[in-house]
């Protein structure tokens, strides 16, 4: 089942919490990094990426490409949920079997608003990570909700 699916049977059986597996979560990662990439003009592409999740950390196995130089990296985030942003602070960075400094690759934290592609009656109000997946909660104005759906 996708995240879609499930999306709309959380309206339906008015179940608040909606679970991404990590396969689910590699999609929208994809997405929205080469959306990312693509809106501010970065020098290198990324050719490929896997996500995996174990708790509150989450590791981008990733191919980049920097003109002729193509390179395999792993980055090591560690995730958070506050004040409405899930936040995606690097931690460290794996090319070849040498560790590099974030801040040598001018790695900073990742603000990500989810809310911003949500209506303004569905609220996230917490993330949570738990195993392989990510955990949402949100809150409903289920009187609102109809006017939507018109």
């Amino acid at each position: 089942m996708d995240w879609k699916t499930k999306l709309l049977t959380m309206v339906e059986t008015r179940e608040t919490v909606l679970t991404l597996n990590e396969e689910e979560i590699n999609d929208l990662a994809k997405k929205g990094i080469s959306e990312r990439t693509a809106a501010t003009g970065l020098s290198y592409e990324i050719k490929g990426l896997d996500i995996r999740l174990n708790g509150n950390d989450m590791t981008a196995d990733a191919i980049v490409k920097w003109g002729a130089l193509r390179a395999e990296a792993a980055v090591v985030y560690h995730l958070s949920f506050a004040e409405g942003k899930l936040l995606l602070k690097p931690q460290s960075v794996d090319v070849r079997g040498s560790s590099l400094s974030p801040s040598l690759l001018k790695l900073k934290t990742i603000e990500i608003d989810p809310g911003q592609y949500l209506p303004e009656v569905i609220q996230i109000t917490d993330l949570s990570f738990e195993n392989r997946e990510l955990k949402i909660k949100f809150a409903v104005n289920w009187l609102q909700l109809p006017g939507l759906l018109r």
